[in-house]
């Protein structure tokens, strides 16, 4: 792909303010001056001046910038631009294609009131058990009230349409949803799915939904094209209708019916296999200047430039201990630990969970929990009362949590942009944190290949081994003992013989219990 190889670099251009960004509608400056977004990053202003601040969409474009570089409100502030140039029109006309359901949420919180403040509507679809639901004009408050567990009542259940619609009107914090049977009647400006719910939504519902769409952004992108996703791609062109993929810039009279396509991603592939399909019109590449070396290969990956990288070597049988004693270490600020499993996750959420002495309570976030499980998980790490994540890789991707300070990967990833994707966790957006990675001996050389793979964007900073006393471990030794106790007794009293199938948090009463018989059965006080 010879365009992908000549990208525009981004210049160290810093941060401007707002009114920089020429021809920023009014509303969208003063939104993203209350929300406290009014520096835009390097980024933004590239993708605002490639895209004509979305009054020119010529060609399509593809986003590759470092995790935490502001890529999402990069394509949102053209992508809305050109939407409000036009509104009222009520059709399908831009999608935002996103892997999982909690990054979609997250962009859609993003983009709630900059629609609102310009008359344009962002819909999400949401399936729930039986039925499902399509939330239109989504605030923070009805996102945040719609999935939180203490709401089920208020879920729809598969009845009368006419009592479905009676009881929404009636719930005021529901005002805007709607059942699915009615898209016909009611277009949205902006969907933002993920690709197996656009998948059912367009097929079950209605699918000539998409028949007026004019933007297609897929964010994540390396993930998407990665996977099939039930050929979610195929099915948007299907309903897109017979528009040529193929447009020339010159060509007006077909060039506004075109499909213009945005795709973004810190781990950005070079196979142009994954691109074919896409039809991609003049593709033109936007990258931050941290890609930039002599040549560019595929295993080229960014690092946030205000990144401290450290690595502890340890026997697998003493993972636990150095984990509570760098814990220790760092102190009592928000730290997010990932695994290599969902499994892993659970059992080392019960571990930290039963050890007294450590600097902050975890809670548990990973792919087997319910959306509202995992939406009040990220709810009290973000407000504070947890300041301990303890994830597989679902939350690698995407989530925008400020001021996390430290991520540890308590397991070597198996590639390197797992490692990007998790350490893009923290130094976000010019902030300053730290990356920590548990190695144990016959898993160093495999650590330091992947860090080689990264070595070019480092521009001479080095990765430091971090060393732990014997008596910083030790501290721990007992506590671990009682906890590993505790844990199994949890895991029987749970009756959970799969760990992937857990579903919701252990109770307080068994958590009493089994405390109660680790101190019964070790003798150590907890």
């Amino acid at each position: 792909m010879s365009w992908f190889n000549s990208p525009v670099s981004l210049l160290d251009l810093g941060e401007n303010e707002t009114t920089h960004l020429r021809g920023i509608h009014n509303k969208f400056r003063s939104v993203l001056q209350v929300s406290g977004l009014d520096q835009v990053l390097t980024v933004q202003s590239a993708t605002w001046l490639a895209t004509g601040g979305g009054m020119c969409f010529d060609c399509d474009i593809c986003v590759r910038g470092p995790t935490g570089s502001g890529k999402t409100l990069a394509y949102a502030l053209p992508l809305l631009q050109a939407l409000a140039s036009r509104p009222g029109l009520r059709e399908q006309r831009a999608l935002i294609v996103i892997p999982t359901l909690d990054l979609a949420t997250q962009v859609s919180q993003l983009l709630s009131p900059l629609c609102d403040a310009t008359g344009l509507t962002v819909g999400v679809p949401l399936r729930t058990h039986q039925d499902k639901c399509l939330v239109d004009r989504l605030t923070l408050e009805n996102l945040a009230t719609l999935n939180r567990p203490s709401h089920a009542a208020l879920i729809l259940q598969p009845v009368d349409h006419k009592i479905v619609r009676a009881r929404i009107r009636q719930a005021t914090d529901f005002s805007n949803a709607i059942p699915l049977d009615s898209a016909s009647e009611e277009r949205f400006d902006v969907m933002v799915a993920t690709p197996g719910r656009l998948v059912a939504h367009v097929k079950e519902v209605y699918y000539q939904l998409l028949s007026g769409l004019e933007f297609l952004v897929i964010d994540e992108a390396d993930r998407v094209l990665r996977q099939s996703y039930q050929g979610c791609i195929s099915l948007i062109d299907s309903g897109v209708g017979a528009r040529s993929p193929h447009t020339g810039n010159g060509d007006r009279s077909v060039s506004s019916r075109r499909l213009r396509k945005l795709l973004i991603s810190a781990t950005l592939t070079h196979d142009s296999v994954r691109f074919a399909h896409l039809h991609l019109n003049s593709p033109r590449v936007i990258q931050s200047s941290a890609y930039e070396s002599d040549s560019l290969c595929d295993s080229q990956y960014v690092i946030p430039s205000d990144l401290d990288e450290n690595f502890i070597v340890t026997e697998a049988i003493k993972k636990p201990l150095a984990l509570c004693a760098l814990l220790k270490r760092i102190g009592r600020v928000p730290v997010i630990v990932f695994t290599s499993s969902v499994a892993i996750t659970h059992r080392l959420f019960l571990l930290l969970d039963s050890i007294k002495g450590l600097p902050s309570s975890a809670v548990e976030y990973s792919s087997s929990f319910s959306q509202g499980v995992r939406s009040a998980a990220l709810d009290s790490f973000r407000s504070g009362s947890k300041q301990l994540l303890v994830a597989s890789d679902a939350a690698t991707r995407g989530l925008d949590i400020k001021h996390v300070a430290a991520v540890i990967s308590y397991d070597v990833p198996l590639h390197q942009n797992t490692y990007i994707h998790r350490v893009g966790r923290t130094a976000r957006a010019g902030q300053k944190g730290t990356a920590y990675t548990i190695c144990r001996s016959s898993e160093t050389q495999r650590f330091r290949n992947i860090l080689t793979k990264v070595d070019g964007q480092r521009k001479g900073r080095a990765y430091t081994q971090i060393v732990l006393s014997e008596e910083e471990t030790q501290e721990f030794a007992g506590k671990l003992r009682s906890a590993i106790v505790a844990a199994k007794l949890t895991l029987e009293a749970e009756g959970i013989q799969r760990v992937v199938n857990i579903e919701t948090p252990t109770t307080h009463a068994v958590r009493v219990a089994t405390a109660q018989a680790c101190h019964n059965l070790c003798k150590v006080e907890l």
